[in-house]
Order: structure tokens, then sequence, then C-alpha cells
């Protein structure tokens, strides 16, 4: 991955690769720190981790949090 602007998805359709998508992971959990970061009204976060599979290898491991809540103003 050349840039952090481009999406993944637009990588793999540009390389025609054919992956799948395999959950190994989602929850919740309580963190201060990045209450600030997002500037999240609350400091309940969800999260997820996948891993993207090409021809039964794991090609790339993600993980994404989401704050709970909505944005401060």
């Amino acid at each position: 991955i050349l840039t952090k602007d481009e999406p993944i998805g637009k990588i793999l359709e540009r390389n025609n690769l054919e992956v799948r998508r395999e959950i190994r992971e989602i929850g919740w959990f309580k963190d201060e720190e990045l209450k600030k970061l997002f500037k999240a009204k609350g400091n309940l976060f969800l999260f997820r981790r996948y891993h993207i599979i090409h021809k039964g290898e794991v090609l790339i491991k993600i993980e994404e949090v989401f704050p709970l809540f909505k944005r401060s103003t």
C-alpha cells in the first residue's frame, strides 16, 4: 500500500485480486486516550479485527476502531 489515502478495496480491485474477508474478532472496550483523540462524547469504542485472504493466505490484517458515541462539538 503506497498511500494511506487510497482505499484498500480500490487497490485490490485495480490489481484484480480475488479475496475474501475473514472476521477474527468483534468487541468493545473503554479508553480515555482514544476519547480525546476521536473527540468523542464517551469512552466506549467498538472494534473489529479481520483478515483479507487471497489464495488461502492472509494478505492483510486489519483492525478498525469506532467511537460508540458521536463526536462532541
